[in-house]
């Protein structure tokens, strides 16, 4: 048998694989982001529900605060409510008010040489009434019944002068002394003051017979006569 010749070359082991270009992405990082974020999800729900359902009451509250105003506008009066008098207080100040009679009525202007009982010379039976001015004089005097404090009482015979043709002044009021049985002038003047209050700027636009009319309601307030 021929030996093999020495100068044969030695065999090589296999050339390594050159490496790739392409990215090589380790399978094994992706569980690891997954439970990193559901960690994450789970930490901030945990934080933020309590946080939630501490703020909602304190939410809820300072909203009904905000709407409480709005709410005050209606007031429910409750039978028992108005049925109780405040304690130290009168029930009510308000007067009796008598039926208006018309005590004469005329013409706007007097004539030359025409005395004032002639000028209003028609006696009450032959007067018609002003359509309407019973009510509104009636709630002028009603609406004053402050006017009167409390311990004090009596009656005030208002008295109307309707002048249609008059310009300035068409509703005159007084109250003649002889006319109460509440005497104190200043209680009287008061009350005057306010009921022309209400009344200034009454349009005179009523059903009428006559230019001019003398009226007459007595306004009898509670308590003692003074």
């Amino acid at each position: 048998m021929t030996e093999r010749s020495s100068s044969a070359p030695p065999s090589l082991p296999p050339s390594e694989p050159r490496p790739s270009s392409r990215p090589r992405f380790d399978l094994g990082e992706r569980p690891l982001r997954t439970q990193l974020v559901a960690a994450l999800v789970v930490g901030l729900a945990a934080v933020s529900i309590p946080l939630y359902l501490w703020r909602r009451p304190k939410a809820e509250a300072e909203l009904a605060h905000d709407k409480a105003p709005a709410a005050s506008a209606k007031v429910d009066v409750t039978p028992a409510a108005v049925g109780a008098p405040l304690e130290g207080k009168t029930a009510s100040r308000a007067p009796s008010l008598s039926e208006m009679r018309v005590l004469s009525c005329g013409e706007g202007k007097r004539g030359k040489g025409e005395s004032r009982a002639e000028h209003t010379s028609l006696k009450s039976e032959s007067c018609d009434r002003p359509d309407g001015f019973d009510k509104v004089f009636a709630k002028a005097i009603a609406d004053s019944a402050s006017c009167v404090p409390e311990g004090n009482g009596g009656s005030i015979a208002y008295r109307a002068d309707l002048g249609f043709s008059r310009k300035k002044k068409p509703i005159q009021v007084s109250a003649p002394k002889d006319g109460r049985s509440l005497k104190s002038g200043k209680i009287a003047s008061a009350c005057l003051h306010e009921i022309r209050k209400k009344l200034d700027g009454t349009a005179l636009d009523m059903r009428h017979d006559h230019p001019r009319y003398r009226l007459e309601i007595v306004a009898t307030y509670p308590g003692a006569v003074k």
